[in-house]
């Protein structure tokens, strides 16, 4: 999904599964850690249904993502991490190397 519960309406029907809270103003804070302002982005997975773990301990569901920013700054911050950084790319953005969020900010371009 691009964009959170206040600019996405699927996201927002979905939020009570994820593992962010989202406030009116466009903060977010994930569990004590808030985030606002200009230039904040934030991709983070969540699951999409309450499928069981198989016998070898899989979860069977599947996972949904949500790529998102304060303003066009931290939206496109966010979409960055899926760009390679070495060419040619070896995976599909956004697959197995994905955490479980990234929340960057205003200094991500030259911090990285």
């Amino acid at each position: 999904l691009v964009g959170g519960p206040g600019q996405n309406a699927l996201a927002s029907k979905l939020q009570g599964r994820f593992p962010v809270k989202f406030e009116k103003d466009g903060s977010f804070s994930i569990g004590r850690c808030s985030f606002g302002g200009p230039g904040v982005g934030l991709t983070f997975t969540f699951p999409l249904n309450d499928a069981p773990a198989n016998a070898t301990g899989n979860v069977g569901g599947a996972i949904g993502m949500v790529v998102m920013g304060t303003d066009a700054a931290g939206l496109r911050d966010a979409l960055s991490l899926g760009q390679p950084t070495i060419p040619p790319m070896v995976r599909a953005p956004y697959t197995n190397m994905q955490p479980d969020f990234v929340v960057t900010g205003p200094d991500f371009a030259w911090k990285g």
